[in-house]
């Protein structure tokens, strides 16, 4: 959930982005994860969803390793836009702004540090990678697993009812 004021506005980054509507000072909370504002899905459930579905939230999500489950937003979150340079950090359960934040300005985060299923850090954009052909991958890989600072905001409250979780699309 932001904790700020914010508006959606056309974006020069891509599509839509949140935009504050509030001076922001350096080390002030931006967001924290709100059960009630931001919603965690476990990855059974979305397998059985319409394709459509699974598309947003390969976009809009991120993926919480430890708990197997997607964390989405559904207030200004949504639109939050990547940057190689944000104005926000987040700790693995909150984020702060990195600088002073002018009302106006976009607000973006820092993808690579969670695990938005159709952002690609390699490349610093987003690219068409299905949730189904993702838990395939997640489920086969003997890979050890993330910890939740790894992963970003997501911590035990990433986006979910809990803990935090990150990654944003």
């Amino acid at each position: 959930m932001l904790t700020v004021d914010h508006t959606i506005s056309p974006s020069t980054i891509h599509g839509l982005g949140v935009f504050s509507s509030e001076k922001i000072l350096t080390g002030q909370l931006v967001w924290t994860f709100s059960p009630v504002v931001d919603r965690e899905v476990p990855i059974e459930h979305l397998l059985t969803m319409p394709d459509h579905v699974l598309r947003m939230f390969a976009r809009h999500a991120w993926y919480v390793e430890e708990r197997s489950t997607f964390v989405i937003g559904t207030d200004g979150d949504y639109f939050m836009n990547h940057s190689d340079e944000p104005n926000l950090t987040d700790d693995g359960e909150y984020m702060y702004a990195a600088r002073d934040i002018e009302v106006g300005e976009e607000l973006t985060c820092d993808y690579s540090a969670v695990t938005v299923v159709e952002f690609d850090p390699n490349k610093g954009r987003a690219h068409a990678k299905d949730i189904r052909e993702f838990y395939t991958t997640i489920t086969q890989q003997n890979a050890p697993r993330r910890t939740s600072k790894e992963i970003g905001m997501l911590a035990a409250v990433s986006c979910s009812a809990g803990p935090r979780m990150q990654s944003r699309a």
